[in-house]
């Protein structure tokens, strides 16, 4: 039997402490119970149909966790694209078949802090990045032998790597490893990342899975070298209740920006990094602006203020990291991913997507794909044809785009959901911990 908290609001008599599972933490708690359910032990509430189920068992007594743990690895937790998909994922898991750690290499940071307020336990390692050190070696190892999981998902290159020597090391008896780039230029980014990728490739038979979020992404790791036991296409899921069309959202992004009702906005969400083309943006920008005089255009990422550009004068809004991503998004009146190489499935598309906002993508990775035939696909490097595309959105009247945004949100909560993402891992996890 599993301890149930019901949460039905009518208090009917004070019941004896005793422990429960909330948000992977374990607690003492006198419980304010109703009369449906006032035994402590039960499979169900038999009124309340509003219960959760905390994965602990009582056998004879002995209150034991019967959860399958899993430990994911992860390079940091900034406020990035893989980082998200990781948070979505183990705060809208099963929390009473699974309980997830998550193990950054360096430090928390701020995603690791907001995890941490959503009851998700947090280590790190704090080693320098792009370096590993021997106490940070040696923390993961015994860190994986106390929690004891069958399971290991490391997230990029670097934990890849890492989590496979040490994770051998510690007897974890599953090793899933999660890449989610396509053709990079590994010339743009130091010969130690280019050195742990080739590496990768020739340690990939040892890994038990690796998972991959593209098609495109797949088949590029596969031209390098990449020849895993088994290959996992996973699509990134997104949560259509954060991320929704919205008019207040775009009313308050043009009161902050000081700019009329009538302005047009077009943005790149994107962390300033070579591959994601921010040049090119900047450049359609200017050809846009030549025919199309109420359009601005907004930057925001970590970094993009070193994408800054005088030509563009006021029209150009650079915005920085930002933690209110869901509502920059839904305020945009077309968002563009203007990358050059490597992405395998671009969250800030999707995202985008649910938001009910039309996209121009470049064809790099999975984007056209993920667009279908409701949004406007180019060549990577052609700053012409992304203007040209930006100008065509900007030309639909309110009707035409209005109806091109409820088929762009329809699409990614059709294909791209969050239940459906959560489900492969959780079929994947039983798979591998049996």
């Amino acid at each position: 039997m599993r301890y149930v908290f019901c949460k039905c609001p009518t208090p009917i008599s004070d019941h004896h402490p005793h422990r429960f599972h909330v948000a992977n933490s374990l607690v003492d708690h006198v419980r304010r119970s109703c009369e449906c359910c006032e035994t402590c032990v039960r499979d169900q509430c038999g009124v309340c149909a509003d219960y959760d189920v905390c994965g602990l068992s009582n056998q004879d007594g002995v209150i034991t966790d019967v959860r399958k743990t899993i430990v994911h690895l992860i390079a940091g937790l900034g406020y990035g694209g893989a980082e998200r998909q990781l948070q979505y994922l183990v705060t809208r898991s099963d929390a009473a078949s699974f309980r997830h750690v998550i193990i950054s290499m360096t430090d928390e940071g701020p995603l690791g802090a907001e995890l941490a307020s959503q009851g998700i336990e947090i280590h790190a390692l704090n080693m320098a990045r792009g370096r590993v050190s021997f106490g940070g070696f040696f923390q993961l190892r015994d860190l994986l032998k106390t929690l004891d999981a069958p399971v290991l998902q490391t997230w990029m290159y670097h934990a890849g790597l890492l989590g496979l020597i040490v994770g051998r090391m510690a007897g974890v008896q599953s090793i899933i490893w999660n890449l989610r780039c396509s053709n990079m230029a590994l010339s743009d980014y130091g010969r130690l990342t280019g050195w742990v990728v080739k590496v990768g490739a020739w340690l990939s038979p040892k890994a038990d899975v690796v998972v991959v979020n593209s098609k495109s992404g797949q088949l590029y790791h596969e031209q390098i070298g990449y020849h895993p036991k088994n290959w996992k296409l996973i699509y990134n899921g997104f949560d259509a209740d954060l991320f929704v069309p919205s008019d207040d959202a775009k009313r308050i992004v043009l009161e902050e920006l000081d700019l009329d009702e009538n302005v047009n906005l077009i943005g790149l969400i994107a962390r300033f990094d070579p591959m994601k083309g921010h040049d090119v943006f900047v450049k359609a920008a200017l050809h846009v602006l030549k025919t199309h005089k109420n359009v601005h255009f907004i930057l925001v990422g970590k970094g993009v203020d070193q994408a800054n550009d005088d030509r563009l004068g006021e029209h150009l809004h650079v915005l920085g990291a930002r933690e209110d991503i869901p509502k920059i998004t839904a305020a945009l009146d077309i968002a563009v991913s203007s990358s050059l190489y490597g992405e395998g499935f671009p969250n800030t598309v999707g995202e985008a997507m649910a938001c009910g906002v039309p996209c121009v993508v470049t064809n790099v990775g999975d984007s056209a794909d993920i667009v279908g035939e409701f949004g406007w696909v180019v060549p990577p490097r052609d700053a012409n044809a992304l203007a040209e595309a930006m100008v065509q959105a900007l030309d639909l009247d309110a009707k035409g785009r209005q109806e091109l945004g409820k088929q762009v949100r329809e699409r990614m909560i059709s294909l791209y959901s969050l239940d459906e993402m959560t489900t492969q891992y959780h079929d994947l996890y039983k798979q591998c911990s049996q």
